[in-house]
């Protein structure tokens, strides 16, 4: 980042860009696997809602301070600030507690325990993803000409839900916590292909905020509970490329749906790929590997 102030050519930019989304896949396998690690095994779920909770937090106020100090000073201001956090909080992580001793891990290309979840996740991603990508050009087709409020009021259910219910993974289960929430993302999507209207987008908004906040925890509980100790970064860098695969389809594949129908349409088909993501999900089974 602190690289972005010399940068002077598109080619030097877009290596430094690279660079930066090496790391920040890294940081984000390993601060995730270190909160499973450090997580009673009946904690999990909580451990991921929380973590979420950061890792959203960051994503939802990064643009704003962003934003605020580009107006305020400059772009090299921008990059410094945000160079300067990312080496904060690698100091930060030097203190974190590292309970699995390291041990040679086999190759995999993908990890095995984190396929499944991982599958599930990218299709109760998919409604969402539609809906975030296509809500500014199908609001003003209902009286919605300003989206703004709608993602805030988003963020602030997803914030509440997973702090005040950050336990409800594990106490409902993986499973149940997956098909609940699959359930309202496919139900969500539904409704706004049903119901061409302002109301219906609220609603469906509120659905939408409901099943994100248990489906992430859910789903990534699942990842890691059936991978060996020493193998949870694999299972947990699988499990989160289909986050990144949701963000890299969805929009193409329900655009060719937008250019052939409507935007009810492509929500129609996001909610059948939720829909689909419940049949996945109930054949799904995960065996626990035991833990000291």
């Amino acid at each position: 980042m602190l690289g972005y102030t010399v940068a002077d050519s598109l080619p030097l930019m877009v290596g430094l860009r690279l660079v930066t989304g090496v790391g920040e896949a890294a940081m984000w396998v390993g601060a995730a696997t270190a909160i499973q690690d450090m997580a009673p095994p009946d904690r999990r779920g909580e451990a991921a809602s929380y973590f979420s909770v950061a890792l959203y937090g960051g994503m939802a106020f990064g643009p704003f301070a962003g934003e605020w100090l580009m107006k305020a000073a400059s772009f090299d201001t921008v990059w410094i600030a945000a160079g300067c956090s990312a080496l904060v909080a690698s100091v930060l992580g030097l203190w974190t507690p590292q309970r699995i001793a390291a041990e040679r891990q086999p190759f995999r290309l993908l990890h095995p325990a984190g396929l499944g979840p991982g599958f599930v996740l990218l299709l109760g991603l998919i409604p969402f993803t539609g809906f975030s990508t296509f809500i500014s050009l199908y609001g003003p087709e209902v009286s919605i000409d300003d989206v703004a409020p709608l993602f805030l009021v988003y963020g602030c259910l997803v914030l509440v839900i997973r702090i005040f219910g950050a336990t409800l993974p594990d106490r409902l289960g993986w499973k149940l916590s997956s098909t609940i929430a699959l359930t309202m993302l496919g139900a969500a999507a539904l409704m706004l292909a049903a119901w061409g209207a302002a109301p219906g987008v609220w609603i469906a908004m509120v659905g939408f905020a409901a099943g994100m906040s248990l489906l992430f925890p859910a789903l990534f509980t699942a990842a890691v509970a059936s991978a060996p100790e020493h193998e949870r970064s694999q299972a947990v860098g699988t499990f989160s490329l289909f986050f990144d695969l949701a963000g890299g389809i969805a929009p193409p594949l329900l655009g060719v749906v937008v250019s052939l129908g409507s935007y009810r349409l492509a929500f129609a088909v996001a909610g059948l790929c939720a829909l689909a993501g419940l049949v996945a999900v109930s054949r799904l089974e995960v065996t626990e590997v035991a833990t000291d």
